[in-house]
């Protein structure tokens, strides 16, 4: 069972420390300056924004909050997963790596819990990071 579908099924609240918080809130502030980036400059047949910071399965944040959706200009049944993460300059490339790896995972499950949303569409998924840019990902 993937990692995430298994934690969308678990019903427990996660407890952060203080200090958690302050770093999480500031990787979400570069994050929403990344996903801003990509709204000025979307990506090609991919124009218009469907939604932006959504929740994964409805009601339910446990599961998780996608960031970016947009839909094909000329085909309404064509969509694009945008999941952008930062990476961290001062970080190892260890950790930058496992942060690709996480959103790669990430877009993966937003975009097939989009599948299930709207079954006869074509969902396509990318990672958007500061160091290098949009990747398209293969299925």
């Amino acid at each position: 069972m993937n990692l995430l579908l298994r934690r969308c099924t678990m019903q427990r609240p996660r407890l952060y420390s203080v200090l958690d918080h302050r770093r999480r809130m500031s990787f979400n502030k570069n994050e929403a300056l990344l996903q801003e980036q990509v709204k000025r400059n979307p990506p090609p047949r991919y124009t218009k924004l469907y939604k932006q910071e959504y929740h994964v399965v409805p009601g339910q944040t446990h599961c998780g909050v996608g960031d970016l959706i947009f839909v094909n200009q000329n085909n309404p049944n064509k969509f694009l997963v945008v999941e952008t993460k930062y990476e961290n300059p001062l970080a190892s490339a260890k950790t930058n790596k496992t942060k690709r790896q996480r959103a790669k995972q990430q877009a993966r499950f937003y975009s097939d819990r989009l599948k299930e949303q709207f079954p006869g569409a074509s969902v396509r998924k990318a990672i958007y990071t500061n160091k290098r840019g949009l990747e398209y990902l293969k299925d």
